[in-house]
């Protein structure tokens, strides 16, 4: 699989609300918790290596910056909730967190293992190529980066760090 670069021409950044994810109950719990946050979350619409548009959301601190870039896998099978709390418990922090939305991965109903670890590839090469266009903003520092996951998200969160 080749990985190819974002064209910045075929991506579509636009301002978007601080909660993304509703109706579950950890956004609300977070939400009544951290009710006066200062950040920004925007979506990111771009065209995955799997030829498809693919939505993933960037979340930065209004105060200071640059920020260190933190890059976030979902869950299997998430309604986005959990890394959506894992992204802005981090931009509290003082990280800019770009969260993917990564391909479905229904175990069940999946024709074969080459077509989840296609899945798995193509999450991985969209997160580098989605990451290193986002590295490339003023409030983004490109020298500081990371990458994190939980369950499922973990295992691909080593992959994008490789050169």
């Amino acid at each position: 699989m080749e990985y190819t670069a974002i064209r910045p021409d075929r991506v579509i950044m636009e301002d978007a609300p601080q909660t993304i994810t509703r109706g579950s109950t950890l956004i609300k719990i977070d939400d009544i918790l951290h009710w006066d946050d200062d950040y920004s979350v925007r979506s990111i619409e771009f065209e995955g290596h799997m030829g498809t548009h693919e939505t993933a959301y960037l979340t930065v601190p209004d105060e200071g910056g640059p920020h260190p870039l933190v890059v976030v896998f979902p869950i299997l099978n998430d309604d986005g909730s959990v890394s959506e709390v894992v992204s802005k418990s981090l931009a509290r922090r003082g990280f800019a967190v770009l969260r993917m939305q990564g391909y479905p991965l229904d175990l069940a109903d999946a024709s074969s293992v080459e077509e989840l670890m296609d899945k798995f590839r193509y999450s991985i090469t969209d997160a580098r190529a989605l990451a290193r266009y986002v590295q490339g903003l003023p409030e983004i520092d490109a020298e500081r980066f990371a990458v994190a996951g939980v369950s499922l998200g973990s295992l691909l969160s080593p992959a994008p760090r490789r050169n």
